[in-house]
C-alpha cells in the first residue's frame, strides 16, 4: 500500500507541476447529457453538463459549459482519483 500511495503521489505532483489543462467527461444527471470537469494549468477551473451529442476540442469550447467552482481537498482527490483511474469516464487533453 505504501508503494502504491508513493506511485499516486508522483503522478499527482506530476500532473501538477507538468499545469496540464484537461477535460473530464463522465455521466451526467440525464441519460441525453455527460458531465464535464476542467482542470486548467492543474488547478480545478469548474464543472458543467452537456448534451451527448456536443464534442468539445478546445479548451475555449469547455470553459462555455462550465461554472466556476472552488478547489478544495475533496475535490482534487476526486480529481485525481479520476485522472488515475478514468473508470467510464473519457479524459480529453487541451
Amino acid at each position: 500500500m505504501k508503494k502504491y500511495n508513493k506511485r499516486i503521489d508522483k503522478a499527482i505532483k506530476s500532473f501538477r507541476e507538468l499545469g496540464d489543462s484537461v477535460g473530464i467527461i463522465g455521466k451526467g444527471r440525464t441519460a441525453k447529457e455527460l458531465t464535464l470537469v476542467l482542470v486548467e494549468k492543474g488547478n480545478f477551473a469548474g464543472y458543467g453538463f452537456i448534451e451527448k451529442e456536443i464534442t468539445i476540442r478546445t479548451i475555449e469550447e469547455a470553459r462555455e459549459y462550465v461554472q466556476k467552482g472552488a478547489e478544495t481537498n475533496t475535490v482534487q482527490n476526486l480529481i485525481n482519483s479520476y485522472l488515475l483511474n478514468p473508470k467510464d469516464s473519457e479524459i480529453i487533453s487541451f
